[in-house]
């Protein structure tokens, strides 16, 4: 990598403050936390109630949620179990309204004082551990004006070094700030927070470059591109690894860095689940090799670029990494995620369809099945619901051994009935079925462990698992991946 003086120095003092920080961090011991609060205004007492969602880990992984009481005083206590690691916590009233959403420490007991009067609540927060928010609240204010970025419409205009200066300078803004709160927030928390807000950084940069080289028809600029990339390359600056494992932009970084040494070893023409998997296993060791494979596993989203994808290089990398991954925590959630292997048993599901009939996958035996997971309001949903059907439905219309079926998960019948007329999620010709109100309490839902929507499978004819279908599949993908079924 080449850097001018200027860069050189900066990259130097960074590297010394990180080092500093990051070495200091020893982890946090499993305790529980209590969060007590008082909403001063915007509330009406027997009326409202809190409810909050605690994360215990990376958000694509789930939460857990429970809905409290706020007392006459506008006063409220949430009590978590034991914590291992930063939890995320949301607070809602009324289930709608966001209160707060931060991070939690093991041990922390905090104080939140809110004025829930205005469109954007009021919080003040104290008690032990809250100078963390502080912090955080100053690490959120360095962003990165699009006006300044080296971009002419919409496009990098190849000014990689002043793109490179531009990421340092502002990861230089965040140790300064991290330095200044050294003695007043634990080091772990600091640790965890430099790795969170340095790897959206590299996540942007990365992504950045990765829209422009696919963007760029010309060979010879994109070998430019490459060129530009390797030798303005950003460093990575997390000496402690086991504690940036734990933040899930840090962990998004590694896995978008990963899929362009990926596309440009394949000249732009893409590459096989199995070897971005063996990239990451290989890469990289301990706790954040097996973070990064249980994500890759869980968030398909990095089926982007992805070519010749199969059910059963899914299959073959799940089997490894349950083989490969050390701690017991992270087995666990593969084998969760296990019951999407394919030939899995599909859950055996009866729910009522817009008439009230009794609908269960044992109806469908013998036919391959696009199992669609949607709820009103979902942008996801209703982008998934139109590009098939564009681009997959009219291929597939005519034939008689496929079915699709969409299972709504909204609290009232009266919601998932203005969705459906609404045409833009589902539509009518489809067999459209209802959780009855149950939303994340369902057994169906509970079953695939899955936390956001849409969720859609693919069953085969014997009604067993195909494979999960992500939203980031492309058309082709789709219609490749219900074509095989249908011949099998």
């Amino acid at each position: 990598m080449l850097y001018n003086k200027t860069t050189i120095v900066i990259t130097s003092i960074f590297f010394l403050i990180f080092c500093q920080t990051t070495m200091s961090a020893q982890g946090w011991k499993k305790r529980p936390a209590l969060v007590t609060g008082k909403i001063t205004a915007g509330f009406k007492a027997r009326e409202d109630s809190i409810l909050f969602c605690l994360y215990k880990d990376y958000q694509i992984l789930g939460y857990t949620s429970q809905t409290l009481p706020i007392n006459d005083k506008g006063e409220f206590t949430i009590h978590t179990d034991s914590l291992e690691r930063p939890a995320f916590l949301a607070i809602y009233i009324n289930n709608k309204r966001t209160l707060s959403r931060r991070f939690i420490e093991p041990g922390d007991s905090l104080q939140l004082e809110i004025n829930a009067a205005s469109d954007e609540p009021k919080l003040l927060y104290s008690g032990k551990n809250s100078l963390k928010y502080q912090c955080e609240d100053s690490l959120d204010l360095i962003k990165l004006n699009d006006e300044t970025l080296p971009l002419k419409e919409g496009r990098l205009t190849g000014d990689y070094q002043s793109l490179n200066r531009m990421y340092l300078e502002r990861y230089l803004q965040y140790y300064h700030i991290i330095e200044a709160y050294k003695g007043k927030v634990s080091a772990p928390m600091l640790s965890f927070l430099l790795a969170r807000y340095s790897g959206n950084s590299l996540g942007i940069y990365y992504g950045l470059i990765a829209d422009e080289y696919k963007a760029e028809a010309n060979p010879g600029k994109r070998k430019l591109i490459v060129e530009n990339y390797y030798k303005y390359a950003l460093p990575d600056y997390s000496a402690n690894g086991d504690t940036a494992a734990l933040d899930e932009f840090y962990i998004l970084s590694i896995i978008t860095q990963a899929k362009n040494e990926m596309l440009f070893k394949s000249n732009g023409q893409g590459y096989p689940y199995t070897s971005l998997y063996h990239y990451l296993k290989t890469h990289y060791t301990g706790e954040l090799r097996d973070r990064l494979l249980v994500y890759l596993l869980i968030d398909l989203r990095s089926l982007t670029d992805v070519i010749g994808y199969t059910p059963a290089d899914y299959s073959s990398c799940m089997q490894d990494a349950k083989q490969t991954v050390v701690s017991p925590y992270l087995k666990n959630i593969l084998t969760d995620r296990s019951v999407l292997l394919k030939n899995s048993e599909a859950f055996n599901f009866s729910m009522p369809d817009t008439s009230g009939k009794i609908v269960s996958l044992s109806d469908f035996r013998g036919k391959v099945v696009l199992l669609d997971v949607w709820g009103a309001g979902c942008t996801g949903c209703a982008m998934f619901y139109e590009r098939f059907e564009a681009e997959v439905n009219p291929k597939i219309k005519n034939e008689p051994n496929f079915k699709k079926v969409t299972i709504n998960i909204d609290r009232t019948k009266e919601r998932w009935l203005q969705g459906i007329d609404k045409g833009i999620y589902t539509s009518k010709a489809a067999t459209n079925l209802w959780t009855g109100g149950l939303v994340m309490d369902h057994p169906f839902v509970k079953y695939y462990k899955f936390n956001a929507i849409p969720f859609i499978l693919l069953l085969g004819k014997t009604s067993k698992i195909y494979s999960k279908i992500d939203i980031t599949l492309s058309s082709d993908q789709v219609h490749k991946l219900i074509t095989e079924a249908l011949a099998e």
